[in-house]
Formats: structure tokens, sequence, C-alpha cells
């Protein structure tokens, strides 16, 4: 996503009670991404809680203008704090299939964490 924030800096997912789902459309693999950027993490699960990680208001905000930026789709803060998990919030996001920052990435391809 290019923000500047080192993959190799983020830790690990932290152990938790819901089973590990990865991301695999790619609304889910921009939402984890930008999560896993804005809350430090990497190998996020779409299932995951993103408060229970740490998220709050603030951070739910950065990643809201995040996906804004890269989508121009916005996510509301009644939706994040209805259900915080990627798979949820990923539902209204619609990724744009022509390189517009995202990349160069086409529908066809699948995304390599940190590529986003």
């Amino acid at each position: 996503l290019a923000s500047g924030v080192d993959q190799d800096s983020r830790k690990p997912r932290p152990d938790m009670n819901t089973p590990l789902r990865v991301a695999g459309t790619k609304s889910e693999i921009l939402m984890a991404e930008v999560w896993g950027e804005v809350l430090g993490y990497k190998g996020l699960g779409i299932d995951d809680d993103l408060i229970e990680l740490g998220a709050d208001s603030l951070s739910a905000l950065q990643a809201s203008a995040r996906i804004e930026e890269l989508t121009g789709c916005q996510i509301s803060m009644e939706r994040f704090f209805k259900k915080s998990t990627i798979a949820y919030l990923a539902e209204e996001i619609v990724v744009p299939e022509e390189d517009e920052g995202l990349g160069g990435v086409n529908g066809s391809e699948r995304w390599e964490e940190g590529e986003i």
C-alpha cells in the first residue's frame, strides 16, 4: 500500500479464539492489508475482531480514509462498530479493476501481502 509501513516490522497475528480464515476476494485482501498496516499486524484473518486486535475509532478513521483513497468507497463508523471484522467491512467495498494505485493488480491475479 506504500504507506511507509515496513512489512517486516509488523507483528504476526496473535493467537486468537477465532480460527484463521484468509482473505479470498480482492476486497477482503485489500481490507486485510489496510487493517494490517493500521494495526501493525501481518496475516490477519477475515473473521478476526478488529477491536480485539486494538482497533478504535481513530484507527477506524485511518483505515476508512485509506480504503476511500484506494477504492473511492467509504466505510461508516456505524458499520465498523456494528461488526468489526474484515469480512463484514469488505462486503461494501468495490476494488477497481484497473491500476489505480493498487500495485498494477488486475482481476486475474492474486495479491501478495505488501503489494497493495
